[in-house]
């Protein structure tokens, strides 16, 4: 393999199901082709700038720091596309980062898993969002802990932390070696999904002043997330899982 954004890697073309994350599709190339996360980064990188102590989130997938100063770089899905020989149309809503920040409050800090879709090798950023409760899909309880009890938080969606995957405790597997190949959920199965991306489609056009003093940015999410189901309906956003007319007057602010 060649470094670099033109580099091909092993992969079964059409294998990214709709609204599949790059949290999970990230950890199948890795498992595919034995990479490092630095060689990843160098098939995938967003900028040449790029450093092997620099890290990706990839719950946002957005560069900038993280609490602790830490430099986190973006992935560009354009060139991990290429890499896969996929188009980058499959990558819709594979992470958040196109939600506001002022509305993130309603993201869960951790990833959320549905057990059923993992024994079929799926996963979604999507059931981050803190208004679902359950998988669309399969209507099981999202849960935000492995086995061993630890919250798959911040650590577990870098990939310096990250042991391709597993939970960094070794024993929770997130795919097989048939389900990294491919998965045995067929794309129709993901119809629920939709809905959910709709809505957060629709979300991205809500627009909230966002306090700058940080105790007063925390009060004002506890607000959002205690009184979402008001503003929805105010702003004709419906639920996540939903169907709306359009609105003909696009959504700019409130």
């Amino acid at each position: 393999m060649t470094a670099g954004p033109s580099a091909r890697l092993t992969w079964h073309p059409g294998s990214v199901l709709p609204y599949a994350s790059l949290w999970h599709t990230v950890q199948r190339v890795m498992s595919l082709n034995a990479l490092r996360p630095t060689e990843l980064l160098c098939c995938a990188r967003a900028s040449d700038r790029i450093s092997a102590t620099q890290r990706v989130n990839l719950l946002y997938n957005e560069a900038g720091a993280n609490l602790c100063a830490v430099p986190i770089e973006a992935l560009s899905m354009r060139s991990l596309a290429q890499a896969l020989g996929e188009p980058e149309a499959v990558f819709i809503w594979a992470h958040l980062g196109r939600l506001p920040r002022s509305v993130r409050s309603l993201i869960s800090p951790s990833i959320r898993v549905c057990r059923a879709c993992l024994a079929a090798g799926y996963h979604s950023a999507l059931y981050s969002l803190r208004l679902l409760q359950s998988c669309p899909i399969h209507g099981c309880e999202l849960e935000d802990r492995c086995n061993c009890g630890e919250l798959f938080t911040g650590d577990q969606i870098v990939l310096h932390h990250m042991n391709t995957g597993y939970c960094r405790c070794g024993h929770m597997a997130f795919f097989t070696g048939q389900t990294c190949r491919r998965p045995t959920m067929r794309a129709d199965e993901t119809a629920p999904m939709a809905k959910v991306a709709a809505w957060l489609d629709r979300l991205t056009g809500v627009i909230r002043p966002l306090p700058s003093d940080r105790r007063a940015q925390q009060a004002h999410e506890r607000i959002l997330v205690d009184s979402v189901g008001a503003w929805c309906e105010e702003l004709r956003l419906g639920t996540p899982g939903s169907t709306i007319e359009p609105d003909p007057q696009p959504l700019r602010a409130s």
